[in-house]
C-alpha cells in the first residue's frame, strides 16, 4: 500500500460525501440554530434558508425561531439516553457454579460501564445518528493509557500497561470505502484525527518536518487546515492534523489489514504495517477447546492460530438508504417544513411591530412641526385637500394559523411523536389508549 494509493482513495471518498455533507449542513442549522440573524455566520455555502420575513424587502428587525426540530430531536435523545441497550448475564442451567460465574460476568459488565463512560459515549453517538443519520463508535486498544508499569531513568521513557478506548469519533471526520454498498462491505476507513503537537513530536520524533507541516495553528480569525469541517464550531490552536488508515482483514493482505498515519497533504508518519485490531476467531477456539487436549498442548496450539484483522469501526444509522453506507435523519425530511414555520411566525412578528407604530396621513398643505422626536407617531404628507387619516396596517390571512398548526404537525409526524408521548392527554382517553399511545416511543 503506498501513499499514493491511500491518498487516492482519501480524495475518492471525499468525492462520494460531497452531496452528504450539504444535507449534514441543513441538519446542523435546523437542530442548532438559535435565530435567523446568524444564518449568515452559521451555514457559509448554504442559501438563504431563514430569512427574515416573507419573500422581498424585510425592513423591520423582528425575528423569531421556534425549533419544533430541535425539540424533537431533544426529546427523542432524551428517551435513547434513559433507555440504552444493556447486556444482562443470565445463567444456562441451576448448577450453583453457573450462577456465580454469570453473576462474576455481570460485575465485569457493569465495571465496564463505568469504567469506560459508555453512557456518554452512547449518549454521543445516538446524538450523531438522530442529527446526521449516522453514528460512529471507535474501540481500540490505546498503549498509552493505563498504570504505570516501568520507567527507565536513563532515558525518561514510561511504559504504560495500555487500556481499552472507546470513543466517538465526530462524522465529518470519518471517511468510508466509497464503493461499499452496505457496511459489511467496507473494506476501509480513513479517519482524520488531531492530535496535540508536542504529543505527535513525543511519538515520532523522527518526523518533525512533516508534522510542522501539518500543524493546525490559530492564525489571525480562522485556523489553517486542509480538509473540510461542518458548520459547527471545531477550532483548532495547536493540534497535527493527521489521516488514519484502517483495512480489516482481505485475502489480498493475508487477512491481516493494514494501517497507516499519513497527513492530509501526503506525507507517511507511520508506514504501513498490519491492523493492530486483530483477534483469533471464537469458532476456531471453541474447536480446540472441544478437543480436550492437554493443557500444554492446548496452550500451544491456540498460540498457534492466525488472527484475523477487522475494522474498529461500529455504525449506527437511524433511516438506512438502499445502496448507500450513510443513513439519512427524519431532521431531512422536516427542514423544509420547519423553515415555512419560521417564515409565518416572522412575518406575525413583522405584522406586531408594525402595529406598534401609527402612521398618520395629512394633506401636504397641514402645519406639522419638524423637531418632533421620542414619538411613535409618523407623520406622512400627501398632495391633495382630504383629512387626516391614520394608515392601517394590513391585516394577516385567516389561513396562517391553520397551516402553522399543520406545519408543526407535519414535523411532529415526520419524528413519529404524538402529544401522549409529552404528557398531554384527553379527559375522556382510556388507559390503555394511552398506554399504547406513550410506548409508541420505543417502536419508533
Amino acid at each position: 500500500m503506498t501513499k499514493r494509493e491511500v491518498t487516492k482513495r482519501y480524495q475518492n471518498a471525499q468525492t462520494q460525501r460531497t452531496n452528504i455533507e450539504q444535507r449534514w449542513l441543513l441538519n446542523e442549522h435546523s437542530v442548532y440554530s438559535t435565530n435567523n440573524n446568524t444564518v449568515a455566520n452559521y451555514a457559509n455555502g448554504l442559501t438563504g434558508l431563514f430569512t427574515n420575513g416573507m419573500a422581498g424587502v424585510d425592513q423591520s428587525d423582528a425575528d423569531t425561531n421556534n425549533v419544533y426540530v430541535f425539540k424533537n430531536v431533544r426529546f427523542l435523545h432524551a428517551q435513547m439516553s434513559a433507555n440504552p441497550p444493556s447486556v444482562v448475564m443470565r445463567p444456562t442451567s441451576s448448577d450453583q457454579e453457573d450462577h456465580r460465574r454469570a453473576d462474576a460476568a455481570d460485575r465485569v459488565v457493569r465495571y465496564a460501564v463505568r469504567q469506560y463512560l459508555m453512557q456518554e459515549r452512547f449518549d454521543n453517538l445516538t446524538l450523531n445518528t438522530l442529527v446526521y443519520g449516522s453514528g460512529i463508535i471507535k474501540t481500540t486498544w490505546d498503549p498509552t493509557k493505563g498504570d504505570i508499569v516501568e520507567f527507565n531513568q536513563e532515558s525518561g521513557e514510561l511504559t504504560l500497561e495500555g487500556d481499552i478506548s472507546i470513543g466517538v469519533p465526530f462524522i465529518w471526520n470519518i471517511f468510508l470505502d466509497p464503493d461499499a454498498r452496505s457496511w459489511d462491505e467496507v473494506k476501509w476507513v480513513i479517519e482524520k484525527v488531531f492530535l496535540d503537537y508536542e504529543e505527535a513530536i513525543a511519538r515520532w520524533p523522527d518526523k518533525k518536518d512533516e508534522l510542522e507541516a501539518a500543524r493546525v495553528q490559530r492564525d489571525g480569525t480562522y485556523a489553517k487546515t486542509n480538509s473540510r469541517t461542518s458548520a459547527l464550531n471545531d477550532t483548532r490552536f495547536n493540534s497535527v492534523e493527521l489521516l488514519e488508515y484502517w483495512e480489516t482483514g482481505l485475502p489480498t493482505n493475508g487477512y491481516l489489514g493494514r494501517y497507516c498515519v499519513m497527513t492530509a497533504g501526503g506525507a507517511v508518519i507511520e508506514p504501513c504495517r498490519p491492523n493492530p485490531f486483530r483477534f483469533k476467531k471464537a469458532g476456531a477456539v471453541r474447536v480446540l477447546m472441544e478437543k480436550n487436549l492437554p493443557d500444554d498442548v492446548l496452550e500451544e496450539q491456540l498460540a498457534k492460530l492466525p488472527e484475523q484483522a477487522e475494522l474498529p469501526y461500529h455504525i449506527l444509522t437511524d433511516i438506512d438508504v438502499p445502496n448507500l453506507v450513510w443513513g439519512r435523519s427524519n431532521v431531512e425530511y422536516v427542514a423544509q417544513l420547519q423553515e415555512n414555520l419560521l417564515r409565518i411566525d416572522t412575518a406575525v412578528m413583522d405584522n406586531i411591530q408594525a402595529h406598534g407604530v401609527a402612521r398618520l396621513v395629512v394633506p401636504d398643505t397641514a402645519e406639522v412641526a419638524e423637531n418632533l422626536s421620542n414619538s411613535p407617531w409618523d407623520v406622512t404628507k400627501i398632495a391633495g385637500n382630504q383629512p387626516p387619516y391614520f394608515m392601517e396596517v394590513p391585516q394577516l390571512m385567516p389561513e396562517m394559523v391553520s397551516t402553522r398548526l399543520n406545519l408543526i404537525q407535519g414535523i411532529n409526524d415526520g419524528f413519529g411523536v404524538n402529544d401522549a408521548m409529552f404528557g398531554v392527554q384527553k379527559r375522556e382517553t382510556s388507559g390503555t389508549s394511552m398506554n399504547y399511545a406513550t410506548n409508541q416511543i420505543g417502536r419508533a
